[in-house]
């Protein structure tokens, strides 16, 4: 389904992939000699069977994961519309909450 909630989620997933520097979901990438796949048949089986209900989270400010984590809600009824998520950013900005992460090897 086209949706710009879908657009919320990868926004979602990237904010937490650049917070942990991390793949997400990396428990269902199967390594092979040629490189990676994403079982994507395991991760949509554990969701409809409610093994999967959310991504882990961040442990990173409250406030910042609390945005992730809405947008990557696996409900997208539950995903804020893009405004929200902007005024959300900029009021983090505005707080000077939003600041360098010190170097960490990737």
């Amino acid at each position: 389904m086209i949706s710009p909630k879908n657009d919320i989620y990868s926004l979602g997933l990237t904010l937490w992939e650049m917070v942990l520097r991390e793949k997400p979901f990396a428990e269902y990438i199967r390594k092979f000699h040629r490189g990676e796949d994403f079982d994507r048949e395991k991760f949509n089986a554990d969701i409809q069977a409610k093994r999967l209900t959310r991504i882990r989270g961040t442990q990173c400010w409250p406030e910042f994961e609390e945005l992730i984590l809405s947008c990557v809600n696996f409900d997208r009824r539950l995903r804020p519309e893009a405004g929200e998520a902007l005024l959300t950013v900029r009021a983090l900005q505005v707080t000077d909450f939003l600041q360098p992460l010190p170097d960490r090897p990737i």
